[in-house]
């Protein structure tokens, strides 16, 4: 199954009651705090930029700086600027000594402690996020909008529901069908509320600051550190980082709330659907690991916050005491990948819905034909019952042409043709050869479905192949491209034999056709009775021939789609 294909099957299979039991176990079994990850305390503050706050200085310190800049051969408003620097960055060392010298513009060991903190809580969203938002962002939305917005949501499945709108709309076609979903869907779409749409843009524009948080450089910044013996351990000058700062700034001040938690939710079920195929492990088990990890994270997080005023720092790096963080963006196409994963979801819906009416066309076909003969399927070929199997292109049609050979080829069809090939006189030579060569390469079928079986089995050349391919434990690149090899292999011969088959088939009918309409037999043989008899018994066998061309048609058509 296909990495969509998982997500697309967790999405829509969870009914609501099993989203809820499982949004009661995230938040019952946890003692996350709610409380606001970056609280920013200066964010009142110098609003005003350094000029205008130096006019709405009283005289007597306007006069006082006056004098100070007579000494010091500097503007009286660069002189305020330094004072008020001077005093963000006294602020700094009273709260923290080690982490930030203001005077040397040095970052000190506990700010290059504190990062390193920030970088191990930002690998459990790593995981997380790998697990469902960075492998499918269209599947996570749609999770997403079941929690955030059920209605919508169930709205939409009923769109992308084939069996219930033609229960609807009785003798619709398909493609009628697909036009009322498609412009169901739409409407759906165009009647989310505003406060819905903005719902799902802060969740998601939350999980892109996420990303920014988890794709920072870390590495790099802790690098830009180096020991520093005489300081007390790591430092660095804070002008060589200030860019790096800014954006990690700019980050974490975007995932200043806590995480909602449907988005939680969210993350926590495409995890739990990766760490379950791990090992045996009880979800009651997984989500307190996931909730402990993401208490411990979320607290990291907030904690550097609280340690690290990352703000007024850069305020007295870049001398600029009115900079504040800005708003990270992201997820403003959230609709337009909505949209898209629903339009997929009823595509692929559509699909099945047609693979569907093919397969039960392709078994009233193969009952027609058959009568009554099951179709074994072939040993060492990958099937639900045996997924360890070969996965080969054309094991259906193999299986079918046996069941074909054995119960209906040799029992019935073979009585009309072998008294043809030992007595019929065909006025043309040519339609004898066809016949001929047709005839045999359907007779001996049998043999070539028997030696191909042999050559799949474990002790066969290609069965043996399989199993060394499986077991190779070196690079997983390179043992794929041995896989895909010998089931190219395999597929191949697969193929030839159908081919002959169908070649041998459609020749034959077309040679007894021949002597329905055109009479090509000089002769017919008494062994099949009267004429009209005989004529009976070739249209039989013709209708029979050009219905397993149908099913051979139909049944690689089957198997290429997939």
């Amino acid at each position: 199954m296909t990495e969509r294909g998982k997500f697309d099957l967790l999405v829509s299979g969870l009914s609501p009651a099993e989203r809820q039991d499982l949004l009661e176990k995230l938040t019952g079994q946890g003692n996350i705090t709610t409380e606001p990850l970056y609280i920013d305390e200066i964010s009142e503050e110098h609003i005003l930029g350094i000029q205008e706050m130096y006019a709405q200085l009283p005289g007597h310190s306007r006069f006082w700086l006056f004098i100070l800049s007579l000494f010091q051969a500097r503007p009286p408003v660069k002189i305020f600027e330094d004072q008020q620097i001077a005093r963000i960055g006294r602020e700094i060392n009273r709260s923290s000594p080690l982490l930030f010298d203001y005077k040397q513009g040095r970052l000190l060991a506990l700010f290059h402690t504190q990062v390193e903190k920030l970088k191990n809580a930002s690998h459990f969203f790593f995981t997380a996020l790998d697990a469902g938002f960075n492998q499918d962002k269209g599947a996570f939305f749609g999770f997403l909008g079941s929690l955030e917005m059920p209605n919508a949501h169930n709205d939409l499945e009923a769109c992308a529901d084939p069996e219930s709108l033609s229960d609807y709309t009785p003798g619709a076609s398909e493609k009628e069908l697909r036009q009322a979903a498609l412009k169901n869907m739409e409407d759906v779409m165009t009647s989310l509320s505003e406060e819905l749409r903005d719902t799902m843009y802060d969740d998601i524009r939350y999980l892109y600051c996420l990303q920014k948080l988890v794709a920072f450089p870390f590495n790099r910044l802790l690098k830009s550190f180096s020991l520093s013996p005489g300081i007390g351990g790591y430092s660095c000058y804070v002008a060589m980082v200030t860019g790096m700062l800014s954006s990690l700034n700019d980050i974490l001040h975007s995932l200043r709330d806590f995480p909602p938690m449907p988005l939680l939710e969210s993350l926590f079920i495409f995890l739990l659907q990766e760490k379950s195929q791990e090992g045996a492990m009880n979800t009651d088990t997984l989500v307190r690991m996931l909730l402990r990890n993401a208490e411990e994270s979320l607290q990291l997080i907030r904690e550097f916050n609280r340690q690290v005023p990352l703000t007024k720092i850069l305020r007295c790096a870049e001398r600029n005491i009115t900079l504040s963080p800005r708003e990270v963006s992201g997820g403003e196409d959230w609709l337009v990948v909505y949209r898209e994963y629903w339009r997929r979801r009823l595509e692929d819906a559509f699909a099945e819905y047609r693979r569907s009416h093919r397969k039960q066309k392709l078994a009233m076909l193969c009952g027609d034909v058959l009568n009554g003969t099951a179709i074994q399927p072939m040993a060492n070929v990958a099937t639900e019952a045996n997924p360890t199997g070969i996965p080969l292109k054309g094991s259906f049609c193999i299986s079918f042409l046996a069941a074909f050979y054995y119960g209906v080829f040799m029992g019935e069809i073979n009585k009309i043709l072998e008294p043809i090939f030992i007595y019929g006189e065909f006025y043309h030579k040519d339609n004898r050869n066809k016949f001929m060569e047709s005839y045999n390469d359907l007779i001996k079928l049998e043999d070539d479905i028997r030696a191909f079986e042999t050559k799949i089995s474990p002790n066969g050349i290609i069965g043996r192949q399989f199993i060394q391919a499986m077991e190779d434990v070196s690079d997983p690149r390179v043992k794929r491209r041995k896989v895909l090899a010998v089931t190219e292999e395999a597929s191949r011969d697969a193929s030839l034999i159908v081919a002959s088959a169908r070649q041998s088939s459609q020749t034959m009918a077309g040679i007894l056709e021949g002597i329905l309409k055109y009479d090509t037999l000089s002769k017919i043989p008494k062994l099949l009775g009267p004429e009209q008899e005989f004529m009976g018994h070739i249209d039989f066998a013709v209708k029979k021939f050009q219905t397993v061309l149908q099913i051979l048609d139909e049944g690689e058509a089957l198997e290429n789609e997939t």
